[in-house]
This record gives structure tokens, C-alpha cells and sequence, in this order.
């Protein structure tokens, strides 16, 4: 698609929106109409391939690409290892903190750990961050903050189901939308998909193995810990070790 011209952006612009609207909240309700016997995680799984598949469909036509293009573009293909290293590292606050305010949780599921700290979170960094503001900040050249704040705004619409009241809603909404804002961030910043995913995976980990809440909120320790995390990963990726730092892959 083309995106010299002004007019070519906002067209761009609008094609990346409404793929990334039809990808992220239709897919329930479609699934359940088309397959109503699907439940659980086979149905989420369901749900969630099939938003992938959308934004690949969408990245492959914008980029006018193939599969292999298509994965270049939403920068999966980077060092896989620098962004679990990070990830590792910028994280370790958490179950420091946790640790100091409770035991590990004595009844974790593996299938929903599974679930919760990988298939999700990485799914999510694809549709979210991979898609809907990457292909607004590179392909449609939005600044940042407008190509950052659409996908957070549906993140945080998207964890609502969690809230069982108004004030609750609002904190899930804040803490979820700011989060989005910061895996934008790492994106734009490491040009390396992994490393919000990383990010992402690490921390509903830690949140699922001390089972620190049922939501995404949390309380003040919580709340502190996972403040630590970002203004460490923000530092991290500011003054970057050489560790973290090896030879830029192609693509």
C-alpha cells in the first residue's frame, strides 16, 4: 500500500484500524456463533489464533509480502534470547517483592500458566503491539504517542471483563492502558517484537505463581514492584549492556 503521501498515510491509517478492530473483539462472539460447543481454553485458542490470523493477513497486504515478509514486518524474526535475558532480568523485582510478602502459590494450573504466561501474552504482543501500533508508527508514520495510545486504549477496554465494579473497571483500565503504552515503548525502542512479549510473559508469571491477584490490578506492593519493572527495563534499554546488545539480525 502506499504511504508517500499524506493522503495514502490516512488511508493506511484507517485500512490498519479497522483490521486491528475486527481482529481484536469480534472473534468471540463469531466463534461462539460458528462453533458453540467450543469452551474453555480450546475456545480461547480458537479466538486467539484467528485474531493472529487477521493482522498477519492485514501485515502481509500492507507490506505486500508473503508469511516470511509478513513475520519480518511484525518483528518476530529478531534474537529471541536477548529479549528472554532482558526480560529475565528487568522482572527480577517482582518475585523479590512477592516473595517478601507471601509464599509461592500452592494450587498453580499448569495448563492455565501455560495459557496465562505464554500463549496469551505472546498472541497479545502480536495483535496489540506487533500490529496495531507497529504498522501505525512504521507503515502509516504516526509520532508515537497517537500510534500508541489506540492500542492501549483497547487493551485496557479489552481486560474490563476482570472488573466487578466501577472503581475497579477504572484501575484495570489505567494499569492495563499504561502497560500497552510501555510495550509500545520497548518495541519502538528494541525493534524486537520478544522483548514486550518477554516482558509480558514474565510478568503474568510471576503474578500467576504468587498468585498475587485475580485481576490485573493488584494492591500497592503489586502496584510498586511492577513500577520497579518498568523504570528498570526503561533504564535497561537506555543504557543498554553489551550483553544485550548482539550483532542486529537481518530484516
Amino acid at each position: 500500500m502506499n504511504n508517500n503521501s499524506f493522503a495514502g498515510r490516512v488511508i493506511l491509517a484507517v485500512f490498519i484500524v479497522a483490521v486491528f478492530l475486527v481482529a481484536a473483539f469480534p472473534m468471540p462472539r463469531l466463534v461462539a456463533m460458528i462453533l458453540p460447543g467450543l469452551a474453555g481454553y480450546l475456545r480461547w485458542s480458537v479466538v486467539s489464533l484467528l485474531e493472529v490470523s487477521v493482522c498477519v493477513l492485514g501485515v502481509m497486504a500492507i507490506a505486500r509480502t508473503g508469511m516470511a515478509g509478513a513475520l519480518r514486518e511484525l518483528r518476530l524474526l529478531r534474537p529471541v534470547h536477548v529479549a528472554a535475558l532482558f526480560a529475565l532480568i528487568a522482572t527480577l523485582p517482582m518475585p523479590i517483592t512477592f516473595a517478601m510478602s507471601g509464599p509461592v502459590s500452592d494450587s498453580i494450573d499448569p495448563m492455565r500458566l501455560l495459557f496465562f504466561s505464554g500463549f496469551a501474552p505472546l498472541l497479545e504482543e502480536i495483535v496489540f503491539r506487533g500490529f496495531a501500533f507497529w504498522m501505525l508508527y512504521r507503515w502509516a508514520r504516526l509520532p508515537f504517542w497517537p500510534a500508541a495510545l489506540l492500542p492501549a486504549v483497547a487493551f485496557g477496554l479489552a481486560h474490563l471483563y476482570q472488573a466487578s465494579a466501577p472503581m475497579e473497571a477504572l484501575g484495570i483500565f489505567a494499569i492495563t492502558a499504561i502497560g500497552s503504552v510501555w510495550f509500545s515503548w520497548l518495541l519502538m525502542r528494541w525493534d524486537n517484537l520478544w522483548v514486550p512479549a518477554f516482558m509480558h510473559m514474565a510478568m503474568n508469571a510471576w503474578w500467576a505463581v504468587f498468585a498475587v491477584d485475580t485481576t490485573a490490578l493488584g494492591g500497592w506492593l503489586p502496584t510498586i514492584a511492577r513500577g520497579v519493572v518498568i523504570l528498570l527495563s526503561i533504564v535497561m534499554t537506555v543504557y543498554r549492556p553489551p550483553l544485550l546488545t548482539p550483532a542486529r539480525s537481518a530484516g
